[in-house]
């Protein structure tokens, strides 16, 4: 299964030549796919500054259904981001990383939840199609790498981008 946020990237016009240009997410769906673990590669040179989040919007969208949708995506990309720091499989190593709410590549998310990725990258592409976002931001952090992150009390952990 291959999704390509090409499409997105380009419709973010300028503010997304400060984020690297083409997104693109490999999942294999066990039909043949290209390879064994999804990958988003990122072209472009990082940027040291983190970016500011509702610095030129805070919607355009109907209120409450931006809300609901912005909340949803977070939902999504907790569990897209759950792991397990004792689990000895390779996790949260940013082979999948995904966009953030400035359309920044910055999300690291642990590459073995499939399903929870693809709903994570559902409920954003409903965000933005809803005109909720991208927000405007001055500029783009991307991930360059991560690990899983335990919890204090010892749950589950959960995935960190690491920015150089």
């Amino acid at each position: 299964m291959r999704f390509s946020f090409a499409v997105l990237i380009a419709a973010l016009g300028s503010s997304s030549a400060a984020c690297g240009g083409l997104v693109v997410l490999d999942l294999d769906d066990g039909a043949g796919g290209e390879g064994d673990a999804p990958t988003i590669p990122v072209g472009g040179a990082p940027s040291t500054s983190v970016p500011s989040s509702n610095s030129a919007t805070t919607s355009t969208g109907p209120g409450n259904d931006c809300q609901d949708l912005a909340l949803a995506w977070e939902t999504a990309i907790d569990h897209a981001r759950a792991c397990s720091p004792l689990d000895p499989v390779i996790q949260c190593d940013a082979s999948v990383v995904l966009l953030d709410q400035c359309g920044c590549a910055s999300i690291v998310v642990n590459e073995n939840h499939v399903s929870e990725i693809q709903e994570a990258q559902a409920a954003y592409d409903a965000w933005v199609a809803a005109g909720c976002g991208p927000y405007l931001c001055e500029s783009c952090s991307e991930a360059l790498g991560g690990w899983c992150q335990a919890r204090e009390d010892g749950g589950k952990g959960r995935c960190e981008s690491q920015f150089y």
